[in-house]
């Protein structure tokens, strides 16, 4: 699918502008179409996405808001709206659709991290059969320097409170076919509610534990549960959950980063304390977590990245690799063919080699999908990396108008420097610091021109360094400089 035009409506001007043409072209080896909006900040990008994804969420609806942008066409068929962006005001957008699927990013690390290690601990139980989290992971985890197959933080189940256990289970609906009640039945064919003596028998054997009292303590309140699927199901999340707390305990006691598992770890512990082979371990295990998920029980909710004996969990990312690692992954999830996928300022918390990598990656990983990703940013790494025809510039006029520009410039491989001056506008003249400094250099080259050839040393080489050195190459200025080259001969040397 691509978005071909849209209109740009000035609501407080009241004036409507021509039809805005977006004039990308994809590629015999890519599907995709690629767009960046640039301008400056306070000119409305994200506004424009936000009316753009409410002009076709809005389509046959007869209750309209009035919004900046009207008639959105688009060709192709849009099987998915994605909006990724992680602005400090997620301003929720009030209209509902039952025609398109709508995903928006919220940049709130719980559920962000929550999401992805739960489907990425999924594709690992069905043995890898959906590659596209693994693959993400892959290429992302190297450009972090991390390893690429992270491990399962069970902490979720570890630190879940007990009264909030047993309320999420008293609260299950098991009168009608459900999700639940066929995991429930799995798991009883597997293990009957008398293989229970088996856990307990290990327990005892380890002194009498903390552990084991607490479950002592909390199985008793399984009496108070009217029905035998629902005590079932009790039980069962209350044994894995001290199962994992006594191995913590056991074994993990001096660790920096508890509760952390690869997939082989966890099954063999289920080995160990059911007293069951492999394939009937790891089977209990995705029930296990097919149950805690439907009871809104986060049995994975993070993941721990190596990097040689050091452990870091996502959790634990600083605010540049975090918003990395979550964009891409987030995208991987979500994305399917023919989305519509707008990407605000992607740039936000990186360094620019990350977000030079970040549209590298967006390109490969996500490549052949006839999706159309609109890009809104102000950086030149995010410009270099597309086409002068995807490109639209948006401006304010003198008098306030919204104006949209194409770019008349050759971006894709482009370097910085020409990208901020043919591009965005900028020159070394718009640098107040630059100026300041240059200022003071011929100020100073007045009254003490050897000192102004130190200040000149400090500024990296540009043509308005090299126009400053013409500037003062004076013939009274290259006397002091042969003087001065005499005298430190006579100082070094002697005189003849």
């Amino acid at each position: 699918m691509k978005l071909e035009t849209f209109t740009f409506k000035d609501l407080r001007k009241k004036e409507s502008y021509k039809e805005v043409e977006i004039r990308s072209i994809n590629t015999v080896d890519d599907s995709n179409y690629y767009t960046v909006f640039i301008g400056e900040n306070g000119v409305g990008k994200t506004r424009i996405f936000e009316g753009i994804i409410k002009n076709i969420l809005a389509e046959g609806s007869l209750f309209r808001s009035e919004e900046c942008i009207q008639n959105v066409n688009y060709s192709g068929k849009i099987e998915k709206i994605i909006f990724s962006t992680y602005t400090l005001f997620n301003r929720e957008l009030s209209v509902f659709s039952e025609k398109y699927d709508y995903y928006r990013t919220n940049f709130n690390s719980k559920s962000i991290v929550k999401q992805v290690s739960q489907i990425y601990f999924e594709q690992k139980l069905n043995n890898g059969e959906e590659q596209k989290i693994l693959e993400v992971l892959k290429h992302v985890g190297k450009i972090l320097g991390l390893e690429s197959e992270p491990r399962i933080s069970v902490r979720g189940i570890t630190s879940l409170k007990y009264d909030i256990l047993i309320k999420r289970v008293r609260n299950l609906k098991l009168d009608r076919p459900s999700v639940l009640r066929t995991n429930i039945q799995e798991r009883k064919k597997i293990l009957p509610l008398e293989n229970i003596e088996i856990f307990e028998k290990k327990l005892t054997n380890f002194n009498k534990s903390s552990v084991y009292n607490q479950f002592q303590k909390y199985k008793n309140k399984f009496d108070y549960l009217d029905s035998l699927d629902r005590k079932y199901c009790y039980l069962s999340l209350l044994t894995v959950k001290s199962m994992l707390m006594y191995h913590r305990q056991k074994y993990q006691y001096s660790m920096k980063n508890q509760n952390i598992y690869n997939l082989s770890e966890l099954i063999d512990i289920y080995e160990q304390y059911f007293e069951v082979g492999f394939e009937t371990a790891k089977e209990l295990l995705r029930i296990d977590y097919n149950i805690a998920k439907e009871l809104e029980i986060g049995f994975v909710d993070d993941l721990a990245f190596f990097n040689g004996n050091d452990s870091k969990l996502i959790t634990q990312f600083s605010s540049g690799e975090f918003a990395f690692f979550t964009r891409l992954l987030e995208l991987a999830v979500n994305i399917t063919d023919n989305s519509l996928v707008l990407i605000d300022e992607p740039e936000t918390f990186l360094n620019p080699k990350w977000v030079f990598e970040f549209v590298n990656l967006l390109k490969n990983l996500f490549k052949n999908k006839s999706c159309h990703f609109i890009i809104a940013s102000q950086s030149p790494f995010v410009v270099g990396s597309v086409k002068r025809e995807d490109i639209i510039k948006i401006k304010k006029s003198k008098d306030d108008r919204i104006l949209f520009e194409y770019e008349e410039n050759q971006t894709l491989g482009a370097t910085v420097n020409s990208i901020l001056s043919d591009v965005f506008d900028i020159g070394l003249e718009d640098n107040i610091v630059f100026q300041e400094y240059k200022d003071l250099i011929v100020k100073k080259s007045q009254n003490n021109f050897l000192e102004s050839l130190k200040l000149l040393s400090n500024l990296a080489d540009s043509s308005e360094k090299l126009e400053l050195m013409l500037t003062l190459s004076t013939e009274a200025n290259k006397e002091i400089v042969r003087q001065k080259i005499e005298e430190i001969e006579r100082e070094r040397f002697g005189s003849e």
